[in-house]
Formats: C-alpha cells, sequence, structure tokens
C-alpha cells in the first residue's frame, strides 16, 4: 500500500505510471502476478489566484487574522473537483497554534470558529454578488 500525492494532475499521472512499471517489472522478474487497486483518489486541487486575493480581502473585511502559506498543503481533499471545473481557493480556518493537531485525539474543536467561519464565508458570496458579471476580483490586500 503507498500514498501518493502530487501537486499538479499531470505529475501524479507520471508518477503512477513510473509506479504501475516498476512494479510489473519487479513482479516479472520473480514470477509474480501483478495487481494494482486504487482507492481515494483526488484530484489536485490548484488554487485560482483571484480566488485566494477574494479570499483575503474578505478575511481583511472581517477582521479575520491571516496567514498566507506558500508552499503547498499535503492534504487529501476532494476540492480538486471543484477546481478543476471552476476557478476557487481552498483554506482553512485554524484553531492556533496552542490546540492539538487536527487527527490528534486530544483535538477539540473550538466552537468560535464557527462565527468566524460563517462570517468570512458570508463576507465572500456578498463580495462575489455585488461584482459585475466577467470583473475580475479587487485587487489584492497586503497583509
Amino acid at each position: 500500500m503507498a500514498t501518493l500525492r502530487s501537486e499538479t494532475d499531470e505529475t501524479m499521472q507520471r508518477i503512477v505510471s513510473h509506479i504501475e512499471e516498476k512494479a510489473r517489472q519487479l513482479a516479472s522478474v520473480s514470477d509474480l502476478r501483478c495487481s494494482l487497486a486504487y482507492e481515494d483518489v483526488f484530484n489536485a486541487t490548484v488554487n485560482d489566484p483571484a480566488a485566494v486575493e477574494r479570499v483575503c480581502a474578505a478575511a481583511h473585511q472581517c477582521q479575520v487574522p491571516l496567514t498566507r502559506i506558500e508552499a503547498p498543503l499535503r492534504w487529501s481533499e476532494d476540492f480538486g473537483r471543484f477546481t478543476a471545473i471552476a476557478p476557487g481557493a481552498l483554506f482553512g480556518l485554524g484553531a492556533g497554534q496552542q490546540e492539538p493537531a487536527l487527527h490528534n485525539p486530544d483535538y477539540d474543536f473550538p466552537e468560535s470558529l464557527i462565527e468566524r467561519g460563517a462570517t468570512l464565508f458570508l463576507q465572500i458570496a456578498a463580495d462575489c454578488l455585488s461584482e459585475p458579471a466577467n470583473q475580475p476580483a479587487a485587487e489584492s490586500v497586503a497583509e
């Protein structure tokens, strides 16, 4: 069993092809059969720059603290199915450094994030609805 992750669908396809070829070669050398199966296959999530700026602007308007992480996150996420058909931006609402990490048995979801997240999503929706069709998002907000 293996978990494979990449930043793009094209890179993932190259990795998968390479691994499949190697597995078949190794099986053949040892006179074994090779059977491959896949679970939880996700498209790459690629953030649209204008959508990212929209989220940043909304966070600024709502006074939601913002930390931009430039390195790709290695989350297994089905959001890539959305960004494959429409511009979007995946973002997280962090509980803070003092909280146990997500998936840690001691993690306890901070309910204060509900209001903060709802406020941010409502602002993003309001900003989207107030812009004329086919107009770019507002200029980025310096953080």
